[in-house]
């Protein structure tokens, strides 16, 4: 015990150790909590829309829960591996990685996207049999399953970016991408500004957007800085 808390007040008065666990933890939990934000802003939105809507929409986004957790395995599993290489200075196993990351997302993303894009109303009689959030949840899943290849690329580089040390980018981008579907979400789900009133299909649509935005964002980052995971 006594060892333990001799390692802990070692470990907290190391100002150099400290200053780099803060500047990569805190900069990771920021992004998390951006993510819950706008999940409790579209939460929100579509909650207007009436309890048959915000249910349909719940139930279609659990097939994005399911692929997202295929995601956050693939990316977190290299993300280790590469922080290793990157710690031997092995920039090219890292791209390897990396590449094998984005095959084995994105064609994992295929098998999520294809029912939900062609069989919307089936993937939907899964989790309700009520008509209305069928109609509703079917119409809302064939455009937000769209995103999913977009969500897959994003994650996997956002990954490889924090085990290289480059977390400050992610976080900037991802609040962009937070405002991109805020503002987008309030046009489309309510018709503002001249638009049409979309309902679930305009959140959908908001959430495609802003992940192609976000998506192109991080490869703009990853190449025009020539980052270490930058591959052919």
């Amino acid at each position: 015990m006594a060892r333990v808390i001799g390692d802990t007040r070692d470990m907290l008065q190391d100002r150099i150790f400290l200053k780099k666990a803060v500047m990569i933890a805190l900069p990771v939990a920021l992004q998390g909590m951006l993510n819950t934000i706008v999940n409790l802003v579209d939460t929100m939105m579509i909650g207007q829309l009436g309890e048959t809507t915000i249910a349909a929409v719940g139930l279609a986004n659990k097939v994005f829960f399911v692929f997202s957790l295929l995601v956050f395995g693939v990316a977190s599993g290299s993300g280790v591996l590469a922080a290793q290489y990157w710690g031997n200075h092995d920039a090219k196993n890292i791209r390897k990685v990396t590449g094998l990351a984005l095959l084995i997302a994105s064609v994992g993303s295929l098998f999520f996207v294809l029912p939900s894009v062609l069989f919307p109303s089936a993937v939907m009689r899964i989790f309700t049999d009520s008509e209305g959030a069928i109609r509703i949840g079917a119409v809302y899943l064939t455009v937000a399953a769209l995103s999913y290849p977009f969500t897959a690329l994003t994650n996997v580089y956002v990954a490889m970016l924090r085990a290289v040390g480059r977390v400050k980018a992610p976080v900037m981008i991802s609040c962009m991408t937070i405002l991109i579907n805020i503002t987008l979400n309030y046009i489309l789900i309510f018709g503002h500004f001249g638009a049409p009133r979309l309902g679930a299909q305009g959140a959908a649509i908001a959430t495609l957007a802003a992940r192609v935005v976000e998506s192109g964002a991080i490869l703009g980052v990853v190449y025009l800085t020539h980052s270490p995971i930058a591959g052919k």
